[in-house]
């Protein structure tokens, strides 16, 4: 796990009070909760996203952490992801699963990612 951590740490991409880490293909949605409730401790960050492609079938699991202040996450990772798979949330959790074709690949789901959250 302490790898999986170190990873997120390295390859995190910060934009204004927001940090975003897309894992690629991992084995468990758990290790994306433990690595965003561990970033969003981050000083000057109020949201997270930590984002993986899990499972047969596969699925682009996007976990989303808080502050609970500047924002309801739940909301947006339903405003973001609602209409491509299943998304809601808290105003300090939300999580969103959207189905993947065999077809698409990693870099796919980084671009549907950030079209997502950024480009609405």
């Amino acid at each position: 796990m302490l790898d999986v951590i170190a990873w997120g740490i390295t390859h995190r991409v910060v934009y204004r009070d927001h940090m975003l880490v897309h894992f690629g293909q991992v084995r468990s949605p758990d290790h994306l909760v433990q690595v965003a409730d561990l970033l969003l401790l981050t000083y000057g960050i109020s949201w997270v996203v930590c984002a993986g492609v899990v499972g047969k079938p596969r699925r682009l699991v996007a976990i989303f952490r808080g502050d609970g202040h500047h924002q309801d996450v739940g909301r947006r990772a339903a405003l973001a992801f609602a209409d491509l798979g299943s998304a809601g949330g808290h105003r300090t959790m939300g999580r969103a699963e959207i189905p993947l074709s065999e077809e698409q690949t990693l870099d796919d789901t980084c671009a549907l990612l950030v079209n997502c959250l950024f480009k609405r």
